[in-house]
């Protein structure tokens, strides 16, 4: 699977131009549960967003998020997260672990 573009822009934005232009670069990123009804890759957040100062990473949430304003409270993993999205993907691993077993042992 290749790296969703929104990923890449958004790396770009929060760390500047210059580094994304580095090869090997390492994305980590979340799947948010906002904004609703948008596609996953539009939902894409990146995990060093968390390692800034408060400010910065309210400032890009609100705007990834299409949240601007949330309460310090509202930034948190379990408010973020798109845990559905999680346990579907979670369900699904698990089936094609069993259907593989299944396959093999006949």
């Amino acid at each position: 699977m290749g790296i969703p573009l929104t990923t890449v822009k958004r790396h770009r934005e929060f760390l500047g131009a210059e580094i994304t232009k580095d090869k090997g670069l390492n994305y980590k990123f979340i799947i948010a549960k906002h904004p609703h009804g948008a596609s996953v890759t539009e939902r894409v957040i990146l995990t060093s967003t968390g390692k800034t100062e408060k400010a910065v990473m309210k400032h890009h949430l609100g705007k990834w998020l299409i949240t601007p304003g949330l309460d310090d409270d509202e930034f948190n993993d379990r408010n973020v997260f798109d845990w559905e999205y999680y346990r579907d993907r979670l369900g699904k691993s698990i089936k094609i672990i069993i259907t593989i077993l299944a396959a093999l042992e006949k």
